[in-house]
């Protein structure tokens, strides 16, 4: 792997390899030691040479191997020819180079040393372009994907790959960018176990070379390419591939005691990196082993001199090359490829494009699968046949009539299926037009799929075992996570632990996947875990890390899921760096996190914990548990229901335990005066729910509280301790108002009809009256609140919709972020006057609600620091008994801050008191808009210019609206608008126009 200098100097070493090894802290290199080595490669060898003498060949004489090759270009968006979107005959110039320089026929082979001839080495692979691509269509094998960033990192691996890719076992991908960390370019290794290699990635969506744009291809082929002067001919690319098919550089990464495992390289101790034209000869002698030593083959490819120095491989290093291309799968595999055999078009041509359902994970029950299919062929299809089969068994069939022309697509949805457990799912096309398939190649799609567990709604991991019902998905085969003894104070604790100081594979991903978890009928959600990580102390701090995802359909967890937990490096870190491996000492290294769920509510969710390496220190993992409350849930009323109302008062009860509850009471307090008790007698399973109602009694208006708990569980005289109680809070409320209303928080009054009341729930804090820099506002500080989970509310006055035209409520919106935990904010709708607030009107989850610090202020300071909400009320136009609450749930994380909740009746028109507008009218309508401090009667007049009254107007409750007018039934001319106020009056003119 190469890199640029930021200088204009390249001194440095020019190959990201040597990063990864500088990362290796004097451990293993991760290969087999030298005695296995050599036992491997001898046998190797030994077939090698006795297939050759079998054959009757020559050893220097072998089947050329042919090489499709895609080149995805990842550009910034300019034209073709500039910058990182490079000209295709630059691209040209790259094959031809690697085709040049692999089959020994570069033009400065003159320049390989008399003494190196001898091992010289014609690898016999030849590199082409691909002419058909995954789909079976033609291609030039460039791909032009415009990136989402301006320069690429190492930490990017996944994300740059995942732009644009096609299957490893078929093509060699080359991406080409603009790369950062100062590397001209890497190379994911082969999988193999075969020694010296860096242990290699069974990921397949990252297989492939990175080049920089920079050093892609040959100014001495290309003369118009911009190009780095060191490396303009096009060997970086030659290196990397190399490294793609199994060599390591030509010092072995080491010293003189390292090896490249090639007996035909001259031992050598560190990289040539100064070695430019005119590439004197001999040059250094970094390791004289005796009588017969050579100096330094610095005109390798393995090497680090300039390009213009480099024009050999040797035999040793074919032989290893051949090797691998003969037995790591994903290179054996391009042997066979058709990527590079341009497509044969043949009349009746139906073929399988993709399986869009289901996917390589899915949930319990039944599922519609679903494929698109093409017309590859030159006649119209107007009838095709397709099987489906689980484990190679058909399970049906379906005959589909439709007419597709050469080159279209469909989509064929299945007959339902039930599939359980894992295995494959293949879907293939027997029959066109009434007869046969002309191209069975492309006729069939398959797919492994896993049938997700559902889990109890009950989760609490301590590893003492690993769950059975959790997934580990190890996807290059090495290290991931497993039970490993952690002190958290008890020293024989067992967590979940994932080896990143051994592990050299950076960028590799390990996947701890839950089941399906059911909450739907939660009230709440939050995941709390123990980790510990110390890092190591050069590894790069925003790398290496623990990250989890949320996906609500059993889709990828990776690539088609929500993050809701990253913390890399120091935000990770729970004890000091350390050059050793580190495990647990105690309780000081552990610390709890929460990942607030809330979005999940009212869906079935399944989780990953991804652990992702830099090569820097061990991860730890413990306690894993999912807290949803209580076991008691309020269904109803809602945090505040209207006092003139007979409400019911239902409770949700959950088992939360493994065990069949067949008995249990239920203990009802209000105001902690006794409410009676409920006994339950059935037959309630673990993870179910049964609803209890009673009436709500009579209550005074204003605050109250209700206490709820299980107790004697199966007749046993127990409960189900602290999550078999609920406590809360509630507002029994008599305000009502009369649209529009506004409540800015200046002089506030709690006692006033249109105050928005807070509501907390007990042990929080809650909302609270602050000063800000444009005046009073309500504020919410998670970030002081330990207690995740916890939900508060701000309630506002019953209203009515039953006679309006239209409706809209706004407010200013502000937060701050403190902690990397995730806070919630969001706005409900009752429209059973407080029953229930099961409508949402609006909502924001972590990094939504925004990463403002308000310029180091606690509280927001500047305009700016706020955003103006609108939400549009007119779908409930017509209706009574309406109540918004704004709901914040506490992740720990920072500040909400609400102010000037206001209510339109009309368009939400901010402007100055009176604007009148359009003016001139357009075909004589016009509108006038009012902005008062508070309701006012308002009586309007219009005049002309004679003093003539033409109408005049009374207004009731005058606030924030528009009204709009009509005068087309008058002259067109100039007219006066009088309008007066009880606190106010002002004279406008109008021109009165029909056009």
């Amino acid at each position: 792997m190469l890199f640029i200098s930021t200088t204009t100097s390249f001194a440095q070493e020019k190959c990201a390899i040597k990063s990864f090894q500088e990362l290796q802290k004097n451990q293993n290199y991760g290969y087999e030691d030298p005695a296995q080595f050599e036992s491997w490669m001898r046998e190797k060898l030994r077939q090698l040479r006795s297939r050759e003498a079998n054959e009757n060949q020559p050893q220097s004489a072998q089947q050329v191997i042919t090489i499709p090759v895609v080149v995805h270009i990842i550009n910034e968006g300019e034209l073709i020819g500039n910058g990182t979107n490079l000209a295709e005959e630059q691209i040209l110039s790259q094959i031809e180079v690697l085709n040049e320089d692999f089959r020994r026929l570069n033009e400065d082979r003159v320049n390989t040393p008399s003494v190196f001839e001898p091992v010289a080495a014609d690898i016999e692979v030849n590199f082409v372009l691909a002419a058909r691509d995954p789909e079976g269509l033609p291609t030039n094998g460039i791909v032009r994907k415009q990136g989402d960033r301006n320069i690429w990192q190492l930490a990017d691996n996944y994300a740059l790959k995942n732009l644009s890719y096609w299957p490893a076992e078929d093509y060699l991908n080359i991406w080409v960018t603009d790369l950062n960390d100062n590397y001209l370019g890497y190379a994911q290794f082969p999988v193999s176990s075969l020694a010296g290699l860096d242990n290699g990635s069974e990921y397949p969506f990252t297989d492939g070379v990175i080049i920089d744009y920079r050093a892609f291809g040959s100014k001495e082929k290309y003369p118009p390419a911009n190009l780095i002067n060191q490396y303009n001919l096009g060997r970086t690319t030659t290196h990397e591939v190399a490294h793609y098919l199994g060599l390591r550089h030509i010092w072995g990464d080491g010293d003189c005691s390292d090896d490249d495992f090639c007996e035909d390289t001259p031992r050598q101790g560190n990289p040539n990196s100064n070695i430019g034209e005119p590439c004197t000869f001999p040059g250094p002698n970094s390791c004289n082993t005796g009588p017969g030593d050579l100096p330094d083959m610095f005109q390798n490819y393995m090497d680090y001199s300039n390009d213009a120095c480099l024009n050999l491989f040797t035999q040793d290093q074919k032989d290893r090359m051949r090797i691998v291309l003969d037995n790591s799968p994903r290179r054996l595999s391009l042997q066979s490829s058709l990527g590079a055999v341009p497509p044969v078009i043949v009349a009746n041509d139906m073929g399988v494009r993709s399986i869009g359902s289901p996917s390589d994970f899915v949930c319990p029950g039944p599922l519609i699968p679903m494929i698109e299919v093409r017309n590859y062929g030159t006649n119209t299809v107007n009838s095709f046949v397709v099987d489906i089969a689980k484990n190679g068994t058909v399970i049906d069939t379906k005959n589909v009539n439709v007419t597709l022309a050469p080159g279209e697509i469909t989509t064929v949805e299945m007959p339902v299926v039930e599939f359980t457990g894992e295995g494959e799912i293949s879907f293939s096309i027997t029959g066109v037009n009434g007869g046969s398939d002309g191209n069975p190649l492309n006729d069939s799609k398959s797919k492994y799929i896993q049938v997700s567990d559902e889990a109890s709604i009950s989760i609490d991991l301590n590893f003492s075992t690993l769950p059975n019902d959790w997934i580990i998905q190890n996807p290059d085969g090495l290290s991931t996570w497993e039970l490993q003894q952690a002190d958290n104070g008890n020293a024989m604790n067992q967590s979940l632990y994932l080896n990143l100081f051994d592990y050299e594979n950076y960028g590799e991903l390990d996947l701890f996947i839950s089941p399906v978890i059911d909450l739907t009928d939660a009230s709440q959600a939050s995941l709390i875990f123990d980790v510990a990580y110390s890092g190591y102390p050069s590894v790069d701090a925003n790398f290496e890390g623990l990250m989890i995802t949320a996906t609500s359909d059993c889709a990828s967890p990776i690539f088609a899921s929500d993050t809701v937990y990253y913390k890399v490096g120091s935000t990770l870190r729970t004890a000091s760096s350390r050059t050793s491996p580190f495990t647990p000492s105690g309780p000081n290294d552990w610390r709890t996190d929460v990942v607030n769920l809330t979005p999940y509510l009212g869906t079935k969710v399944r989780l990953a914990f991804v652990g992702i390496n830099g090569y820097g220190n061990n991860l730890y993992i413990d306690n894993v548990r999912l807290d949803i409350g209580s076991s008691v849930r309020l269904l109803s009323p809602g945090p505040s229901y209207c006092a003139d109302r007979t409400v019911p008062l239902t409770f949700g009860v959950v088992n939360t335990t493994t065990e069949t509850i067949n008995y249990f009471e239920l203990d009802l307090r209000i105001d902690n005066q006794p409410q009676g008790v409920y006994v339950f007698n059935g037959n309630l399973a673990s993870g179910e729910e049964i609803q209890i109602t009673t009436d709500m009694p009579e209550l005074a208006r204003g605050y109250h509280s209700l206490f709820a708990q299980v107790r004697n569980i199966n007749n046993s005289g127990v409960g189900l301790g602290e999550s078999g109680e609920l406590s809360r809070s509630f507002i029994v409320s008599d305000k009502t108002v009369e649209l529009p209303v506004r409540e800015s928080f200046d002089n506030y009054d709690p006692e006033d009809p249109a105050a928005w009341l807070p509501l907390t729930q007990p042990p929080t804090t809650g909302w609270e009256l602050v000063s800000t820099g444009s005046g009073p506002a309500m504020a919410l500080f998670n970030q002081n609140n330990n207690n995740p989970g916890d939900f508060d509310y701000l309630i506002g006055p019953k209203f009515s919709l039953r006679d309006a035209d239209n409706a809209f409520i706004t407010f200013d919106l502000a937060y701050k972020r403190v902690n990397s935990t995730s806070d919630s904010f969001s706005v409900l709708l009752s429209d059973d006057c407080g029953i229930s607030y099961d409508i949402v009107l609006f909502s924001r989850t972590g990094s939504e609600l925004g990463n403002n610090d308000f310029n180091g202020q606690e509280v927001p300071a500047l305009p700016q620091d706020w955003e103006k909400i609108t939400i549009n009320l007119t779908p409930y136009l017509g209706q009574e008994d309406l109540n918004i609450a704004f709901l914040g749930v506490n992740g720990n994380a920072g500040a909400i801050f609400v102010d000037n909740i206001e209510f339109f009746v009309s368009n939400p028109v901010v402007s100055e008191n009176g604007t009148l507008f359009p003016n001139p009218s357009v075909n004589g309508r016009f509108k006038l808009t009012f902005n008062l401090p508070s309701k006012e009667n308002v009586f309007m007049r219009v005049m002309d210019l004679s003093g003539r009254v033409v109408s005049e107007y009374e207004f009731s409750g005058v606030l924030n609206q528009t009204y709009e007018f009509d005068m087309q039934e008058q002259k067109q001319g100039v007219y006066v608008i009088q309008v007066k106020g009880e606190t106010f009056s002002f004279a406008k003119r109008l021109i009165h126009a029909i056009y």
